[in-house]
């Protein structure tokens, strides 16, 4: 897990038996009911809260950051792509085989979305297709 950045074995093992540590605290306080030991669990929850607060939000900006992104970088992927007839021939052959509709999604296509992205799924309630034949068009 190091090569990809992540923590190494050690801080893994420090966490795990931390972890083990606190857990065996508050056990130890809730059969003892002594009052130091309960506040110094609780101390430690609230410590733990406020990790994971912060934490949360951070992942939660870094996963709208890198969802911007891709976004943005697929767009200029994409327009290549879109802009030869051959490769968007190929694509509309490659999404009817795999049931998807363009590269990142059916707006790929502009208002020209192919019969490809048709919905054939009847695996719905009553036969139902469960999927939208067509996108709507904006």
């Amino acid at each position: 897990m190091s090569a990809f950045g992540g923590p190494g074995v050690g801080w893994i093992w420090v966490i795990a038996i931390g972890v083990f540590g606190i857990s065996s605290l508050g056990i130890f306080a809730a059969c003892s009911e002594k009052d130091l030991f309960l506040k110094i669990f609780a101390g430690f929850m609230v410590v733990g809260m406020i990790i994971m607060l912060i934490f949360g939000t951070v992942v939660a900006v870094f996963r709208n950051t890198l969802k911007e992104n891709y976004e943005n970088a697929s767009k200029e992927f994409v327009d290549p792509i879109m802009k030869n007839e051959d490769s968007r021939n190929m694509l509309s052959t490659v999404q009817e085989f795999w049931q998807c509709c363009g590269v990142v999604s059916a707006d790929d296509w502009g208002t020209e979305i192919p019969s490809s992205c048709e919905c054939r799924d009847t695996n719905g309630p009553f036969g139902k297709p469960e999927c939208k034949s067509k996108p709507a068009v904006r």
